[in-house]
């Protein structure tokens, strides 16, 4: 191998959903506001804010029920993330102590059919969009943020609180917060 194409492999993640050794772990709690701040700042997240008003709920109980459906989804998730730093196994694997060998696969259908249909709505979403407003090629759009999307996904961890530190620094800057 080349010393260029060695230093590209080893930047490809190896670990994806298996365990992280202590001595490989890095980073601070502080990254974790611009990781989950960009990664759920999105065209799909952002559309189902408008839910609530369009079956006819006032902005209050928009922002209840949203409010209220977090942090019923949110207390389920913690209590899964604390378990795994205790008991030192990733979340993937430590759900089949939950439900067994085999009552594994009703969990994994389940997150198989939210992350397909999530990733179809927002292609279609990234793809309608730009094409409405401006003209552009539908397909075109996709490949010009699914090829980006899936290298960063390659390169995982660093590269992806790199980028998202970028885009959450310019969020903040163009709001008018």
């Amino acid at each position: 191998m080349t010393p260029d194409t060695d230093r590209i492999i080893r930047g490809v993640e190896s670990h994806s959903i298996n365990y992280v050794r202590a001595t490989e772990r890095h980073g601070k709690v502080r990254d974790q506001g611009p990781f989950w701040f960009t990664g759920n700042f999105q065209f799909l997240t952002i559309s189902i804010g408008f839910i609530g008003p369009s079956m006819g709920l006032s902005l209050f109980w928009t922002a209840v029920s949203g409010v209220l459906g977090i942090m019923f989804g949110t207390l389920f998730m913690a209590f899964h993330a604390t378990q795994g730093s205790i008991s030192g196994l990733p979340q993937m694997m430590q759900s089949r102590a939950q439900f067994g060998f085999r009552g594994v696969i009703v969990p994994l259908f389940g997150t198989l059919v939210n992350y397909v249909g999530f990733n179809v709505i927002c292609a279609l979403l990234l793809m309608d969009g730009p094409h409405n407003l401006f003209g552009w090629n539908q397909y075109l759009v996709l490949a010009a943020t699914a090829v980006p999307s899936f290298i960063l996904a390659l390169y995982g961890y660093d590269w992806l609180h790199r980028c998202f530190k970028i885009l959450s620094g310019l969020a903040c800057r163009c709001s008018p917060c």
